[in-house]
């Protein structure tokens, strides 16, 4: 190998390095997070009733730049269920009273990094009462009951609520989807922005008799910080399907995967 080859080779091997060390700087840059964002997310995770540990779990992973679990399994088809037990009483008569003024019915799915995806139905003042619904619509507020429902899913990255009243149809006929309310959406992100958010209902009526429930759904695009994560969030309510002869709500959060019937 000649002089003048040889002096091309290490200029070719110099300026190699000089851009693999600059693109490693770039992709460090790109893991920082602020002290305002810490604070966020460690303020955020608390009221959603996270650990310390965790909390730090979360935030260290974040700066390594690895994808939460909890974002991961958006991309799955998780869901959790709200039974009518879980939202409506009875009293000895089989008489359906309500739930509202007590605290939300939350169930959570925690993963070993630290992350969450927390789910909530919350039972609210009724719209309509039962006696106006009977000379409406003859009997079937007596199979059943309207109830004015707020759900809202939560990450570490994000939450997401809206509300709408559902009929919960305690006997042999169909659950349905009266309304959702724009008005109610509220979605909050952390070092990160949402847009292009819709609400509507999808399936207004369940059909028992095929298990085949009511929709509706809260869509979003959201994009975190740092490019570590950019999908449709998913908010969705169902309800009236069917898991061992119960009947409710079906609750989830996700990046559009959750299968329903």
């Amino acid at each position: 190998m000649g002089i003048k080859t040889k002096y091309s080779f290490v200029l070719l091997l110099v300026f190699t390095l000089f851009f693999a060390f600059q693109n490693s700087n770039v992709s460090a840059e790109s893991t920082k997070i602020s002290s305002e964002e810490i604070s966020e997310i460690t303020k955020h995770m608390k009221k959603d009733g996270i650990s310390d540990s965790d909390i730090e779990k979360v935030i260290q992973k974040i700066k390594a730049g690895k994808t939460l679990d909890s974002t991961k399994a958006m991309q799955s088809n998780e869901k959790m269920f709200f039974s009518n037990q879980d939202i409506l009483e009875s009293d000895n008569n089989g008489l359906i009273s309500t739930l509202e003024n007590s605290e939300p019915v939350t169930k959570m799915i925690k993963y070993d990094d630290g992350s969450y995806t927390k789910l909530q139905v919350d039972v609210l003042d009724d719209i309509i009462d039962n006696n106006t619904i009977n000379r409406k619509i003859g009997n079937l507020a007596s199979n059943g009951v309207y109830k004015t429902i707020k759900v809202s899913g939560s990450t570490p990255f994000n939450k997401a609520s809206f509300k709408a009243r559902v009929y919960l149809n305690t006997h042999l006929g169909n659950n349905f989807i009266d309304k959702v309310y724009q008005s109610t959406v509220n979605i909050f992100t952390i070092g990160g922005s949402y847009s292009n958010e819709n609400l509507k209902i999808t399936r207004k009526y369940e059909i028992r008799s095929k298990g085949i429930t009511a929709k509706s759904r809260l869509v979003y695009d959201f994009k975190s910080f740092n490019d570590l994560g950019a999908f449709k969030v998913y908010l969705k309510m169902h309800t009236g399907d069917k898991l061992k002869d119960r009947y409710g709500i079906w609750v989830s959060m996700t990046g559009g995967t959750a299968k329903y019937e």
